[in-house]
Formats: C-alpha cells, structure tokens, sequence
C-alpha cells in the first residue's frame, strides 16, 4: 500500500529509490510518510544551538510514528551578528528560506514536515513556506534554558 506521495514500487520512481538508497533509506522505508524535518541549525548562529540536538529526538518520534524521517537545513542567519553592514542581508532571508524549503520539498515529494526554528526572520520564512505548501507540519522552537 502507498501511503506517500510517491510510490517506491512504481517502476517510474526507480530513480528516486536508487538515488534515496544511496541516502541510506530501504525500500521499505519509502513505503512510510516521509516527513521532511526542516533544521535551522548552524554553528554560527547561538540561537539554534540545540536544534542539532533536538533533531535526532524528532527523527526517532518520526520514525516511532510510523514514518520515515529525512532532514534538510536552511540559511539561518542571526540578526546581532549582523547588525551594521551585514543587516541589509538578513531581512530579505524570509523569502529565501520560504523559497528554498518550498523547492527542496516539492523536488523530494514529502509528505509531511516537522519545522524546527529560532529567530524572527528565520521563523516567518518557514512558516510562509508551510502555508504554500499546504502539507501537515509542526512547527518547534528551541528551549531556551538548552541555548545557553
């Protein structure tokens, strides 16, 4: 039974399967929901500190659900360490996160989206993504006592 958007015993997403083996996924796997985990982690960014982290706990409820978890990231700058020169980078950020997410998971077929995020330009970029893209997403934020 095809649960997804995709189907990986259709002899037309041959390809797809190939490529998501070479991903580490099995057949199997496809055969899930796959729910995109969409991660603004970066090393540059203290904000996001414990999104790395936080993933991994996603990842494994995903799978626990019933699903099949693949994480991508997104630009994710933070606004202090921007401040001066660099600011008039951030703000046009929002459209660009909507759009890249809008892209990565329109050309990956996911069928769900679990939507992690700190920071208020990196956040509205997602979440104008996630209402375009019209699927089933959570939307989580980082603690703040794991930032520090």
């Amino acid at each position: 039974m095809v649960v997804g958007r995709r189907d990986p015993d259709d002899k037309t997403e041959a390809y797809y399967v190939g490529l998501m083996s070479g991903a580490g996924y099995r057949k199997d796997d496809l055969r899930r929901p796959v729910i995109g985990i969409v991660n603004s982690w970066t090393e540059v960014n203290p904000g996001h500190k414990s999104l790395r982290e936080l993933a991994q706990y996603v990842k494994e409820g995903v799978w626990a659900a019933g699903g099949t978890p693949g994480e991508f990231n997104v630009p994710a700058p933070c606004d202090g360490i921007a401040q001066g020169p660099g600011m008039h980078y951030v703000l046009p950020q929002r459209d660009l996160i909507a759009a890249s997410v809008e892209a990565m998971v329109e050309a990956h077929g996911f069928d769900g989206l679990v939507m992690m995020a700190g920071c208020d330009k990196i956040i509205p970029g997602m979440l104008f993504a996630a209402a375009q893209l019209d699927l089933p997403t959570l939307f989580i934020t980082p603690q703040r006592d794991l930032i520090a």
